[in-house]
């Protein structure tokens, strides 16, 4: 491999992929399926690689990893402007970083100003009572049960609603 095959990735990127122990996966993808001269880019292959880590992550159990692969997703879906997915995402972040993790307090913090902006990306004004309401109550629900079916556990989910309203007044 030579540095010439990672020139298009950010730092962030090129230290990810170097910590899923990817940088061959990469470059193989690169230049076969996922070639630039087919019309992809480097987010495809990003997102190939990463749909398949967080599953290998998953099926470890070792949520705060499939936490950090869903966030490299949801930061894809943002630099994309795909703002309703990225939302989707980063809630999913949010529910696995916290899914085993009594400490919650110091995972949300850290995403709420992001978690906001995006939410004002989609047009879903906190502000209003009901929209609140609606976000809490079923919107946070539909990510979890379409990307994280086997790790919906009412109660946890319960939890993760409540705690992302408290954080949302911070």
């Amino acid at each position: 491999m030579k540095l010439k095959d990672f020139e298009e990735l950010t730092n962030l990127e090129y230290s990810q992929l170097q910590a899923f122990r990817k940088l061959k996966e990469y470059t193989r993808l690169k230049n076969n399926e996922f070639s630039f001269d087919k019309g992809y880019n480097k987010y495809d292959i990003l997102w190939n690689i990463y749909n398949q880590q967080k599953d290998i992550y998953l099926s470890k159990k070792d949520y705060v990893m499939a936490s950090v692969v869903y966030n490299r997703m949801y930061e894809l879906l943002r630099k994309e402007k795909e703002y309703d997915k990225a939302l989707d995402f980063l809630i999913c972040c949010l529910y696995l970083r916290v899914y085993d993790n009594c400490f919650y307090e110091r995972h949300l913090v850290k995403f709420m100003k992001e978690l906001k902006t995006l939410l004002k990306r989609n047009k879903i004004n906190i502000e209003e009572f009901e929209i609140r309401c609606k976000f809490i109550t079923e919107y946070i629900k539909i990510p979890i049960q379409t990307y994280l079916p086997h790790w919906y556990e009412f109660e946890k989910v319960n939890m993760f609603q409540r705690k992302i309203n408290e954080f949302l007044d911070a």
